[in-house]
Order: C-alpha cells, then structure tokens, then sequence
C-alpha cells in the first residue's frame, strides 16, 4: 500500500476543498467587481459630470482639504448607490420618439 507524503497528506478532504473555494473566491472576486464597475462606466452616456467630481475629490485631497475631500467623496458615493441619480446625472440613451425630450409628457 502506497502512503502520501507530500504537504496534502496532513489535511483532510474537508479542509483541501475549504481551501480551494477560499482561493477560488479571492481569485474571482476583483474581476467580478472591476467587471460591475466597468459596466456602469461603460454603458453611463455623458460621464463628464461624474468625471468632474472624480477630479474635484483628487484636487481636495491634492490640496488637503479633507473637509472638501470628504464631501466630494460621499457626494460620489452617494451617486454610485443610487442608479436613477446616475441616470439624471448621465442624461438618457433614448433617441428617436421615445427621448424623454421628445415625448411631450407633463
């Protein structure tokens, strides 16, 4: 009969697989999340607006001032939480008869 003795003879079945999803997760998770962020910047129609707070925090923090750091931040924090003040911040993608501009609606 053949006996392991390499490192995986030590730790049980439970454990190598524990060990295998744990790594899986940390290896999956930065591409999951750069994937959710690079679809809001992606599909964002005029991102200047955005982009401007982006640089006002960097100024903030360049110059520091943490007050006007902090604000800028949370302003842009609160931007990327909530998907409709995206929308009114980005402008619609709608053309044609179904533009929010164009469909006459009170």
């Amino acid at each position: 009969m053949i006996v392991s003795t390499s490192v995986l003879a030590a730790y049980s079945p439970q454990t190598f697989y524990t060990g295998i999803v744990v790594l899986a997760f940390y290896s999956l998770r930065p591409a999951l999340i750069y994937s959710t962020w690079c679809s809001i910047v992606w599909e964002c129609n005029n991102p200047d607006p955005i982009i401007k707070i982006v640089e006002a925090c960097y100024l903030h923090r360049h110059e520091e001032n943490l007050i006007g750091e902090e604000e800028t931040y949370c302003l842009l924090r609160e931007i990327f939480r909530s998907p409709e003040f995206i929308k009114a911040l980005s402008g619609s993608s709608l053309k044609g008869s179904t533009s929010p501009q164009l469909d006459n609606l009170t």
